[in-house]
């Protein structure tokens, strides 16, 4: 109900990516399904999270992953829920950080911060990932992932589905000789040809 549009692949709608203040992440057994746009970023509370652990998660290999830029911070993002599914695999959920990472190229993100909360997320799995600890006087686990230096190498297109043409049979040269002698007989010989280099455009 708070979803306000989707894409399927941010490197061809960067546009965007750079508009949207709030999203969400969707990946489904190693592969990024789509971005949404939300209207509102996630406020979610530690009884929030510890509720939906026990007794809100699908049976499923999934992952969302929530972010929101603050007010008035454009070069900051903040990542505020990971959900994942009983099955969830790891590939899944790294794919999910990975396409955060393309999100903060993509807008010139300075940095992502986090408030951790689930202890199934190691210290050791964030800093293999480039998280450092942050802001380590508050209560609790905040964590930050600086781009100063630079932006990981994308490691996108192993994450996303290629868009599959439909199959069009051409006829042999013969037939197709024989069948350019009327442009009826073509015209009912021949498909619709539409251009494949030309990407259809993504439902919204």
């Amino acid at each position: 109900m708070f979803q306000l549009d989707s894409i399927p692949d941010p490197r061809t709608n960067q546009h965007k990516i750079r508009r949207w203040r709030c999203g969400r992440i969707v990946m489904r057994a190693g592969k990024l399904v789509e971005i949404q746009q939300r209207l509102l970023c996630g406020n979610v509370s530690v009884a929030q999270v510890w509720l939906q652990t026990k007794f809100g998660r699908r049976n499923d290999d999934s992952c969302w992953l929530d972010y929101h830029q603050p007010f008035g911070m454009p070069s900051f993002l903040t990542l505020d829920y990971v959900r994942t599914g009983t099955l969830a695999s790891y590939q899944t959920f790294i794919g999910a950080c990975l396409i955060l990472d393309e999100i903060a190229r993509i807008r010139s993100t300075a940095a992502i911060v986090a408030h951790v909360t689930n202890g199934n997320i190691s210290d050791r799995l964030l800093m293999r990932h480039g998280w450092e600890r942050h802001m380590e006087r508050w209560p609790g686990r905040h964590w930050i992932r600086r781009y100063y230096d630079g932006y990981p190498e994308s490691r996108i297109h192993r994450l996303i589905e290629p868009v599959s043409q439909p199959a069009i049979k051409i006829a042999s040269t013969q037939k197709l000789h024989r069948a350019t002698t009327t442009s009826d007989t073509l015209a009912t010989q021949l498909p619709s040809f539409q251009n494949p280099s030309v990407p259809a455009r993504p439902a919204t």
